[in-house]
């Protein structure tokens, strides 16, 4: 099969990221520590080891070719990412450049076959048929090259080199920058510019791999000094997002103007929760319904499903940013905010994944509350316990995309 065709649509990309949160081992990942993992987070390298392996593991399959069995999918955007980064900030920085969820993306986590049980092609094997380049050369419309906080994309020899291939190739790059990713990442705060780039210095955990990568960039003129002058334009891509977020800060505070006479509220711009859920409202915003009946329903209904972290103070500033007539009514803004915190910390946690069978909620078990989780036909309580068979997660999944 061509390597090209080894593509997911960034619905599937999502569907499989909620699918993992609600699965049981999230919470055990994401907050299990180590020398190399010191923030509470699943990273590429346990999205590869606790699920993509264990979800195709017999079935010589990736998870896109999985997902699509009989009309596999041509990748229409290639995407590079640093496996050490946060799977949450890599799907927020895709969403916010691809709104078209039904665009398809070349996702090396999900488009190659992990597994190495000899039941498909090893990595190794993979890496040789050079799939990076192929999807380049046919070419795809762009690549995205993914900026979070928990991972510098340009540490990573891998990311350099296929930078440097789609230059050469004339594919257009665009920088995808996470809500907490901003300009301080970036900029040297002494003389303000942007922080020098030194790709000659990345690594590449395979030795091989490592002199293989750096002997192709080298044989191109102005090797790796050409490559670190267009990452670093690439880099300023993110004035963009940083203006509109300073924007969205300027309208806010006008907006709270009127919020209540003796209320003074403060719009911190070092808020990382804030900022990505302004991002998030922003995102969103186009797409309200114009007809009163329907919009402030459809605004809760995003605001429900939103999966970062939420207070209610910057709750309200985000409802008023979608809907500043909130502004004049603090009451019904204070009854809307709740509500939305009220569902977000129920028992019942069900993310319109109805035909995934994914959910939590109370149960009782030997006389004691519990916790009842379902995924895919296979249900367990908190310790693990199955009480059902398991059916195949990826069926279900299949099924539904």
């Amino acid at each position: 099969m061509d390597l090209e065709n080894w593509g997911m649509t960034m619905g599937q990309f999502n569907s499989f990221v909620e699918a993992m949160k609600n699965s049981e081992q999230w919470e055990r990942v994401k907050n299990t520590l180590g020398p190399y993992k010191q923030k509470r987070l699943v990273s590429g390298y346990e999205v590869n080891k606790h699920w993509v392996k264990l979800w195709t593991a017999g079935s010589g399959s990736s998870v896109a070719l999985r997902m699509n069995p009989t009309k596999p999918l041509r990748a229409q955007i290639m995407i590079s990412h640093a496996w050490g980064e946060d799977i949450l900030e890599t799907q927020e920085a895709l969403n916010k450049k691809i709104t078209d969820k039904s665009t398809v993306i070349w996702f090396c986590i999900f488009a190659n076959y992990q597994s190495g049980d000899g039941a498909g092609p090893s990595v190794d094997d993979q890496v040789k048929m050079e799939p990076f380049k192929k999807v380049i050369a046919m070419p795809c419309e762009k690549m995205l090259a993914v900026h979070t906080t928990t991972a510098d994309l340009y540490e990573r020899l891998w990311c350099a080199h296929e930078i440097d291939e789609a230059l050469s190739h004339s594919v257009k790059v665009a920088g995808a920058f996470s809500g907490a990713y901003s300009l301080e990442d970036v900029v040297d705060q002494n003389n303000g510019k942007i922080k020098k780039i030194d790709t000659a210095n990345a690594e590449c955990g395979n030795s091989r791999d490592k002199d293989n990568l750096r002997n192709q960039i080298l044989a191109k003129d102005g090797g790796f000094d050409r490559l670190d002058r267009r990452i670093e334009e690439l880099r300023l891509d993110l004035d963009k997002d940083n203006n509109a977020v300073s924007e969205a800060f300027s309208n806010l505070e006008s907006r709270l103007s009127n919020f209540g006479k003796d209320e003074e509220i403060e719009v911190p711009d070092d808020d990382p929760h804030l900022v990505k859920l302004l991002d998030f409202a922003r995102s969103f915003a186009p797409t309200i319904p114009d007809d009163d009946d329907n919009s402030l329903q459809y605004i809760v209904d995003k605001f429900n499903d939103y999966d970062g972290e939420v207070i209610k103070g910057n709750l309200k500033k985000a409802l008023i940013l979608v809907e500043p007539r909130l502004s004049k009514i603090p009451e019904t803004l204070e009854k809307t905010a709740q509500g939305i915190m009220n569902v977000r910390e129920s028992h019942v946690i069900f993310k319109g994944f109805q035909d995934l069978h994914i959910s939590s909620m109370s149960c009782f078990k030997n006389g004691e509350p519990r916790r009842l989780h379902t995924f895919g036909g296979t249900e367990y309580v908190e310790d693990g316990e199955k009480i059902e068979a398991a059916s195949d997660p990826m069926e279900k999944l299949r099924n539904l995309l």
